[in-house]
């Protein structure tokens, strides 16, 4: 096998979903044939303190999985806020989902809103869902604020978010209700 393509560094790029994760989200998968998991960490830390924000969201999967190094969920929470801060979705997300659910964090419905709104302003539609969702309920905002609301479940709505669509719908219909 020739030694270049042995040493060289494939990027995968794989779309991310899931059931209840519905942004598009680019990731990349360092991947070295032959190379173990220890030397793949310390490859992607070294390109993480370059400030290269998808491997600092790579390290922050290492970290979370264990892969290559003990598990430290602080350690994966403080990188994905790393690449958050660089605009990286899916770190983004994962901050935002951190704080809301108090994940290995104390849990923050302010500091939540904060980063679904980064992830929502590019377009994904889980952190719009949830921001009609915190805005609705009164969650880390200062009181309830349906018009927001409305516009949050509007935005995921139209791009085809089912559960969106419904709660829309539902409070449009209380909405209507109330002025009768």
């Amino acid at each position: 096998m020739n030694l270049i393509f042995k040493k060289s560094i494939f990027l995968v790029l794989l779309i991310g979903s899931s059931a209840s994760i519905f942004c598009d989200s680019v990731k990349a998968v360092v991947v070295d044939s032959g190379e173990d998991a220890k030397s793949a960490f310390e490859r992607v830390k070294l390109l993480a303190k370059s400030e290269n924000a998808e491997a600092q969201a790579q390290l922050a999967d290492l970290y979370l999985a264990g892969k290559g190094v003990a598990k430290n969920v602080q350690k994966a929470f403080k990188y994905y806020k790393k690449a958050g801060q660089l605009n990286v979705l899916r770190a983004q997300l994962a901050v935002a989902d951190g704080y809301y659910y108090g994940h290995d964090v104390a849990q923050s419905y302010k500091k939540s809103l904060k980063w679904y709104k980064m992830a929502a302003s590019q377009g994904c539609v889980d952190a719009q869902h949830r921001l009609g969702e915190m805005y609705r309920d009164g969650l880390g905002v200062a009181k309830k604020n349906t018009d927001k609301a409305l516009v949050w479940f509007k935005k995921a709505s139209d791009q085809g978010l089912t559960l969106a669509s419904s709660a829309l719908a539902e409070l449009q219909k209380t909405l209507e209700s109330l002025k009768s």
